[in-house]
């Protein structure tokens, strides 16, 4: 008897798979001095965006961004070399601190963009991170976006 369940676990576990991405359809909210770190595809369906920490996204695989409300976070620390992938836009209110990968949006939809609101700044861009595609910015006069090609940061001031 102990060997079949044995058996039939072990054939089960093969049928078995992990979640793919963070679903998120509540309030998520980031308190002060938190900080939350994304290591998958991140699907946003509800609100998420009164955050006062911080939010990073690490690893080798890309994380795509995605979902009917777009995230507004604090503060953001990029750290794979494979991107991240927004198909929704994603908007940052203090940091962005750009470490390893590209923050990348689709070249055919200006409406999906990284947003810089009243107070952000940026630190680290480089020719291997920054922002590949559309950037866009509110409540500011003087800002240089970190934006560039695949192999090059071409920053814009205004």
């Amino acid at each position: 008897m102990g060997k079949k369940i044995l058996f039939i676990s072990l054939l089960t576990m093969g049928f078995t798979y992990s979640q793919t991405a963070l679903y998120n359809s509540g309030n998520l909210r980031i308190h002060q001095e938190g900080q939350l770190g994304f290591h998958t595809d991140l699907v946003n369906d509800g609100p998420f965006d009164e955050n006062v920490g911080l939010t990073g996204f690490y690893g080798t695989e890309p994380i795509t961004i995605s979902g009917a409300l777009n995230p507004v976070l604090y503060d953001v620390e990029v750290v794979n070399d494979s991107g991240i992938w927004l198909e929704t836009s994603l908007g940052v209110d203090n940091n962005t601190n750009f470490i390893a990968g590209d923050i990348i949006t689709p070249r055919n939809n200006p409406a999906v963009h990284y947003s810089f609101f009243q107070n952000a700044l940026t630190i680290g861009e480089n020719n291997g991170s920054k922002v590949e595609g559309y950037a866009m910015l509110s409540g500011q006069g003087d800002f240089s976006f970190p934006v560039g090609d695949q192999a090059q940061l071409r920053p814009l001031a205004i």
